[in-house]
């Protein structure tokens, strides 16, 4: 049997998780007996191992002397100089240097130079449009059409980028995923299917850098 973490609530389903760790955390309804809940488990098995594999894979991918950089990873060299430099497949940083700070101010950059080209392409213009340090999402529209985006979209290519951005900006016509919405979507980038996979299979990006 695999082992969980039970959490009991108020809650009417079991819902089964799986932790950045790899623990998994099962949260269930008072009511329901524990034998239920194993057997619950139980038949998630190959699911939960799936997503454990593929937890794997991505920190293989992403050792901690690398820097996710617009969908490519980069080793981490610190030397005396005096700003980033990019060369090959290292990011060569002055000591010292507060790297998320670049980070952010890289996402301030060449998001804003992408919502203001696809705004303009699309005709659809949000009333504002600001960087959040949201963990849980990419990117949100309100009714309002106030845009946020994830600082955290730096580290996904500029092809999964635009789509976040012509995504957020088709729900100031659209606020919700009708099929409407998706065929707006579609008519400005017509593979955003692919770009839509890349964000599910990277989701944890999100949990980079706190």
């Amino acid at each position: 049997m695999i082992a969980y973490k039970l959490i009991r609530s108020n809650r009417k389903s079991v819902g089964i998780r799986i932790e950045t760790d790899g623990s998994l955390v099962v949260r269930a309804p008072k009511g329901i007996e524990r034998f239920e809940i194993d057997k619950m488990v139980k038949k998630q098995e190959a699911w939960i191992e799936e997503k454990r594999a593929a937890f794997r894979a991505f920190d293989a991918a992403h050792p901690s002397n690398t820097i996710p950089y617009l969908g490519k990873n980069y080793i981490t060299v610190e030397q005396d100089i005096d700003d980033i430099e990019l060369k090959g497949d290292r990011i060569f940083i002055p000591k010292g240097y507060d790297t998320i700070c670049w980070l952010k101010s890289e996402a301030s950059r060449i998001l804003s130079e992408r919502m203001k080209y696809y705004a303009t392409a699309v005709n659809l213009f949000p009333k504002r449009a600001k960087l959040s340090n949201a963990r849980s999402k990419w990117g949100s529209c309100s009714s309002k059409r106030s845009i946020n985006l994830s600082w955290r979209l730096i580290f996904c290519p500029l092809s999964v980028i635009d789509y976040v951005i012509v995504h957020e900006l088709c729900h100031i016509v659209h606020m919700n995923h009708s099929a409407a919405f998706w065929e707006k979507v579609e008519s400005v980038l017509p593979k955003y299917k692919q770009e839509r996979e890349w964000l599910k299979e990277n989701a944890r990006l999100l949990d980079m850098y706190s």
